[in-house]
């Protein structure tokens, strides 16, 4: 079975610039490109994984930006990676 291109806009692979607020644990990271609709046309988000974090995220995504609420723990020393499926 191919899968189909979405069709939005977007194109990949996506990267965007994310905030998050001094510290890990508890914190929350900001990704003003993947706003509900806004100047990148993104469409509805339907799942948030961060790579290597065993566990589901809390997150939110509205007119302002996608916002994710980071686990107790880094899964890496290193980069961190967000897997995002968009509806």
């Amino acid at each position: 079975m191919k899968s189909e291109a979405p069709s939005h806009p977007l194109k990949l692979p996506w990267r965007f610039p994310c905030s998050s607020s001094s510290g890990w644990a508890g914190k929350e990271a900001s990704i003003p490109a993947l706003a509900l609709g806004g100047a990148n046309g993104v469409p509805k988000v339907r799942n948030v994984e961060l790579l290597g974090h065993k566990g589901k995220l809390k997150w939110t995504q509205d007119a302002a930006a996608l916002k994710v609420e980071m686990p107790e723990a880094k899964p890496s020393g290193y980069a961190v990676t967000f897997k995002i499926a968009l509806a």
